[in-house]
């Protein structure tokens, strides 16, 4: 197993490697859903963030847990439909069933809040106040 370690793993994955990571799961197939090297780093998010479907297919067929790790959330809020597909198809979700959350199920949070009636001061944009600490 020399040479098939989490970092080497990680990289084939980002990298789209279909061959590499295909040989490395065949020596080490606990790396598919393994923790890379922090909260929710898993290979399946690294292939849907850099939207590559061929590699999200390969993990699934290798076990990766696809309802672990927000990886149809992601792929919907990206709009990648071909990798929303492959994961529905991966647990047979059918058009009808209940969807990921979305950013768009999120309520909007305002840009600046206004300071209580009869203040003498101003309006704050949210980004001034973390920026200048008003």
């Amino acid at each position: 197993m020399e040479g098939v370690t989490v970092k080497a793993f990680k990289g084939a994955v980002c990298a789209g490697d279909l061959e590499q990571v295909r040989s490395m799961l065949r020596l080490r197939p606990e790396l598919v859903n393994m923790n890379l090297s922090g909260y929710d780093d898993r290979a399946l998010n690294h292939a849907v963030c850099h939207r590559m479907p061929e590699m999200v297919r390969l993990l699934i067929e290798n076990g990766a847990e696809t309802r672990v790790g927000g990886a149809l959330t992601m792929a919907t809020e990206r709009g990648y439909d071909e990798i929303v597909a492959i994961i529905r198809e991966s647990h047979a979700l059918q058009p009808g069933d209940p969807q990921p959350s979305t950013k768009s199920d999120l309520p909007a949070l305002p840009l600046s809040f206004p300071r209580p009636s009869g203040s003498a001061t101003k309006i704050v944009p949210l980004r001034s106040w973390r920026r200048n600490r008003y």
